[in-house]
């Protein structure tokens, strides 16, 4: 979130007032001590957003993507710190949904170029005009690399989940993998099942040539639905 706000002109500064010119990176954001907004520009700023993670805390940037990219528990708090110097540093609201998204980069926009956050989903389906779609559709089938806990948290295949749910369609998710806490993402107004193709023919066939996989699980499935409805 700091790093594009550079990019587009605000002033990071030191206690003794110097601007650091150098790229930013978590210690010099920890040793910034104001933040000069970037020139004003008049523009409309949408940010479409797949998560809805806060900046700070254990459901945010740091707590959540950190350790996917390798920080150690001790990083993740050093992040998180620095993170929540950076919100008191602009203001703005970090518990806001999808402030914590790709690095707090919606928190930085929204906060200094009064940008609004929206689920990326729905912009996508509003452009495709699901809504109207659904209304000829039996069946939604939707994908994701992997199923889990975190896919509640404004992942594509939820928003689809939701649309089709509200229109009395059930949802049907096929993943690579899914997670053992993946059951969260399954009931009323969620996705109604979800099939791994690591499950079903093994990791390697499932990396290998999943097409025709999809193509066989979907058909299974369906064959069984219709029998049970």
């Amino acid at each position: 979130g700091a790093g594009i706000l550079q990019a587009l002109g605000a002033a990071f500064r030191r206690a003794d007032g110097s601007v650091i010119t150098e790229p930013l990176c978590p210690a010099r954001l920890a040793e910034t001590a104001r933040i000069d907004p970037p020139p004003h520009r008049d523009l409309r700023l949408r940010i479409a957003c797949d998560v809805t993670n806060p900046l700070l805390g254990p459901n945010g940037a740091a707590h959540t993507y950190g350790p996917q990219k390798g920080a150690s528990p001790d990083d993740v708090a050093r992040l998180d710190a620095i993170l929540a110097h950076f919100a008191t540093l602009i203001g703005g609201d970090p518990d806001a949904p999808g402030a914590g998204a790709a690095g707090g980069v919606p928190f930085g926009l929204a906060t200094m170029l009064g940008a609004t956050i929206e689920r990326g989903i729905d912009l996508v389906l509003d452009a495709l005009d699901f809504d109207a779609r659904l209304a000829e559709a039996d069946l939604v089938i939707t994908g994701e690399g992997r199923i889990d806990g975190q896919s509640m948290h404004g992942k594509a295949i939820m928003g689809v989940a939701a649309r089709a749910a509200a229109a009395g369609v059930p949802t049907l998710a096929i993943a690579g993998v899914l997670g053992d806490d993946f059951d969260v993402c399954l009931g009323p107004g969620r996705l109604t099942d979800a099939l791994s193709l690591s499950e079903l023919y093994g990791p390697e066939a499932a990396l290998a040539d999943p097409s025709p996989l999809i193509t066989d699980a979907v058909r299974t499935w369906v064959r069984e639905w219709a029998e049970r409805y």
